[in-house]
């Protein structure tokens, strides 16, 4: 579970291996949120292009807040709302992102 933000112009991505995240406190972030966009995990599309694919959804990034933008322009993901974010989270549980 990838999380992007924008703080101050600039992206930041907490990947998974650094922190999982409580579901409650991943819900509060997401709630907080105005602008949300779904995206490939870039590791698991790498290791399925080897061959070395797992069972773990590819969209597993969510990208809030004005980075949105940039992921939108550029083709790297689609924008979702509120309770597709939160049904992503949900699917992100199942699999273990989150505790």
């Amino acid at each position: 579970f990838c999380v992007t933000t924008v703080a101050r112009g600039a992206g930041r991505s907490i990947p998974v291996e650094m922190s999982v995240w409580p579901h409650e406190k991943a819900r509060e972030m997401v709630q907080a949120q105005k602008k949300f966009l779904v995206a490939p995990c870039i590791c698991r599309r790498e290791r399925t292009m080897m061959g070395e694919g797992c069972e773990k959804p590819e969209e597993a990034c969510l990208i809030f807040g004005s980075a949105t933008d940039y992921y939108r322009r550029n083709g790297l993901g689609r924008m979702i709302d509120l309770q597709e974010t939160l049904d992503e989270l949900q699917v992100l549980f199942e699999f273990g992102y989150l505790t």
